[in-house]
């Protein structure tokens, strides 16, 4: 402070701090925005605003806040399924493919020069999927049969009721290289086909959605009574055919043999 008295000029200094209120920086939801920005996924959900699984990339868009009373944006800080990212001015951030299938929050912290923060929230829509998958049924009539039963039962993830599933098999025998040509069977839906009972044969059974494929593989083993009564070896076999005389055979080993049984 400094006075003039007559043709004298006097100082004084006293030390204060002056404080700025009201100066936190102007940030709201408004100022976030996000899209799915894989063409792909979004070619399935036809939404941007909906993201899938583990499948589309997230990119996260800022507007700039509003500093107050002199001050100046330094940083904002965006946080997403516990994974924080930093920017120093108004723009993208890519967060890539996020393993969720359910809404998560993403959140966003600005700071301006002087140390004040605000923070902004936006609820993120995300779509659960997974890899298809299967319960499969293959077996032979009677267990021996050449007659050959093959069932389905494919799930896939909704993917809010966008996502179709095709199933398809293909199969040779155990001792050949290369498979048949493709067939498509319905889900859940028995087909009857014809396999000799003297081979065994692998079968590929392979299930799609609109995002991916799973594969299995299964063998239909070669035609064998569960029960056989052999007359000529006075012999019997349970799952196999017996090869030794008056005995009891269980998937070829043998379990009594003639004294045994007769002692019953």
């Amino acid at each position: 402070v400094r006075t003039t008295i007559g043709s004298n000029t006097y100082y004084s200094t006293i030390n204060k701090t002056l404080s700025i209120v009201n100066a936190t920086p102007t940030f709201t939801s408004s100022n976030l925005s996000y899209k799915d920005s894989n063409s792909t996924t979004v070619a399935v959900t036809g939404n941007n605003q909906h993201l899938v699984q583990n499948l589309s990339n997230l990119l996260v868009t800022i507007s700039a806040a509003t500093a107050k009373k002199g001050a100046s944006i330094t940083k904002y800080v965006a946080t997403i399924n516990g994974v924080a990212k930093t920017i120093t001015s108004a723009g993208n951030i890519d967060y890539g493919k996020i393993n969720s299938g359910s809404n998560l929050t993403l959140s966003v912290k600005v700071t301006d020069s002087r140390g004040n923060t605000a923070t902004a929230t936006k609820t993120v829509t995300f779509l659960s999927w997974s890899l298809p998958t299967a319960l499969i049924s293959l077996k032979r009539k009677n267990n021996y049969e050449n007659e050959t039963y093959l069932k389905v039962d494919g799930s896939i993830s909704s993917v809010n009721s966008k996502n179709t599933m095709t199933i398809q098999y293909q199969y040779k025998k155990t001792t050949e290289t290369s498979y048949s040509s493709l067939a498509t069977l319905s889900d859940n839906v028995q087909v009857t086909m014809t396999k000799d009972k003297e081979s065994a044969w692998d079968f590929k059974i392979i299930i799609k959605d609109k995002f991916g494929t799973t594969t299995y593989n299964t063998v239909l083993p070669k035609g064998r009574f569960i029960l056989f009564v052999d007359t000529k070896k006075l012999s019997v076999g349970v799952n196999c055919f017996p090869t030794k005389n008056e005995s009891l055979e269980v998937n070829g080993v043998q379990m009594l043999e003639y004294d045994e049984i007769a002692s019953w």
